[in-house]
């Protein structure tokens, strides 16, 4: 009951992380429009996963084996999404100050901060799948 909830938020989370990659494939010269609206869109439905996650932690009754580990989740992917989140505000920041719109990548990798993972929290929510039983490709390489 409470596996298929948590297997969508970490599905979906996937799903969002391999779309940052844009970030990663932008050309030499420019950030295309459609990879501005790439970025908002993860961003976008970021937010709105990490709430719907939330609030199915807050607002229902888990049992004691699901409660910390969904907050655990939770709190782990909402960082993973401010790190997208950082990287989008710092485009359009660079994007007001730079003429024509065009961004060059050594400017890109000025803006783009390292990712602070926390990996015993993640082995902490890997054991914690496997023990429910909680298949997903989130943690996947």
């Amino acid at each position: 009951m409470y596996n298929l909830p948590i297997k969508e938020y970490l599905d979906l989370q996937k799903k969002m992380l391999s779309q940052e990659k844009v970030i990663e494939k932008l050309s030499a010269e420019k950030i295309s429009d459609e990879d501005q609206k790439k970025i908002k869109n993860i961003i976008k439905n970021s937010n709105e996963s990490d709430k719907n996650f939330n609030d199915f932690v807050t607002m229902n009754t888990l049992p004691n084996q699901y409660k910390g580990d969904a907050l655990r989740i939770s709190s782990y992917i909402s960082s993973s999404n401010s790190y997208v989140l950082t990287v989008s505000q710092s485009v359009d920041d660079l994007l007001d100050n730079t003429s024509g719109g065009q961004i060059k990548n050594r400017e890109i990798n000025k803006i783009i901060p390292p990712k602070n993972v926390n990996a015993k929290e993640q082995k902490k929510i890997e054991k914690f799948l496997e023990k429910e039983n909680i298949t997903t490709e989130m943690f996947k390489k």
